[in-house]
């Protein structure tokens, strides 16, 4: 990196910035299809670490709290483990039919749905006498195609490329053994990369992660418990579907209101009254929700702006799927955190350059005298 920094530097010296830019430039380019060449090889191996890591970081929770009963981490890992694939596999087996059916259910209602949203298109062009048929046929076939796509493509992009068992099985081993020997391994790998500032990379890692998975994991959740019921009142179909959506959708910024605009709009098809409706009895219990049950995180505990988190969310989902997504805010505060950690370092280093030289430059002159 130093040679690097030094070549570039006698570059500069001797030719215009500019050309120096055009230089460097594909350089960059050619590093990031690479890098990006990279990723997409190796993609299943990166979804199946992320997982495993995801895992292993919420198992540790339970796991403290076993320590304190004197119980060994190891076997706490193990009970925990355990006794959480065991309570999944029931959730599951209860649950996941059911989503599936209502989601095969809701992709069959879509046309007709549809088909009622062009009689109110059309009710309406003749309530205020103009000729709306071409248009909401227009919309019919345009909605239509869109939603079901969408309905079809939603597993896929949640579950992304875990889609096997012998993928399921790597998943669950490593996340033992991550949740076992994360500290070590954490540790090591930040050393290597930053061996200078490890621990505050290591500390400001951490954190990052703490604040943000914690608090959104505990916004999904809370979501999804207040919506089943909210919808079951409101009599809205296919209540459990849309609610555990929301919720599943809330693990990411921004994903729970883009899902309710998004159900809203599926609920409108049917009835425009009860599409209103559940738009704004959901975005109202979105808002009390995020400012007083959980925190709001952007700009606050991650110190990142709005449109940074946008930009490496689009980044992480090019990479990685929906997991990627989840750990995306946190990588990124992270970086911004190591970037002002880096700089601080080397502003420091050329204030007390510049002081070593003045003291020289003042004792030079002091014997010259």
């Amino acid at each position: 990196m130093n040679a690097i920094a030094q070549w570039v530097n006698r570059l500069s010296e001797t030719l215009p910035r500019w050309l120096v830019v055009l230089l460097i430039f594909p350089l960059i380019l050619l590093d990031g299809w690479l890098f990006l060449g990279f990723i997409d090889y190796f993609k299943q191996l990166i979804m199946i670490f992320i997982a495993a890591s995801l895992l292993a970081f919420l198992l540790s929770y339970p796991a403290s709290f076993l320590e304190n009963f004197n119980v060994k981490h190891g076997y706490a890992v193990l009970i925990v483990f355990f006794s959480t694939i065991i309570i999944a596999t029931l959730v599951a087996l209860f649950s996941i039919p059911f989503l599936l059916e209502q989601l095969y259910t809701l992709q069959n209602r879509i046309p007709n749905w549809t088909e009622s949203a062009e009689l109110q298109l059309q009710q309406l062009g003749a309530l205020i006498s103009l000729d709306l048929t071409d248009w909401s046929e227009q919309i019919e076939i345009t909605l239509q195609d869109q939603l079901q796509s969408f309905i079809v493509e939603l597993p896929n992009f949640v579950l992304g490329t875990i889609s096997n068992f012998l993928q399921i099985f790597f998943i669950l081993i490593l996340t033992v053994f991550l949740a076992i020997f994360y500290k070590g391994f954490l540790e090591s790998t930040v050393e290597v990369w930053f061996p200078e500032t490890g621990n505050q990379v290591l500390r400001s890692l951490r954190r990052n992660f703490n604040s943000y998975i914690v608090n959104q994991f505990a916004l999904a959740t809370s979501l999804t418990v207040v919506m089943i019921p909210t919808f079951w009142l409101l009599n809205v179909p296919f209540y459990l579907l849309f609610a555990v959506g929301i919720g599943i959708m809330g693990l990411i910024p921004f994903g729970a209101i883009l899902t309710i605009f998004i159900i809203g709009l599926i609920l409108t098809l049917k009835s425009i009254w009860l599409g209103l409706k559940v738009l704004v009895v959901a975005l109202i219990i979105d808002q009390i929700i995020e400012n007083t049950i959980t925190p709001r995180l952007l700009g606050t505990l991650t110190g990142l702006n709005p449109i940074v988190v946008l930009f490496s969310l689009m980044v992480k989902a090019r990479i990685s799927g929906y997991l990627g997504v989840l750990i995306a805010v946190p990588i990124a505060a992270t970086i911004k955190s190591t970037l002002r950690m880096a700089s601080q370092k080397n502003n420091t280093s050329t204030a007390i350059t510049n002081n070593n030289f003045d003291h020289e430059t003042t004792v030079s002159e002091t014997g010259i005298s």
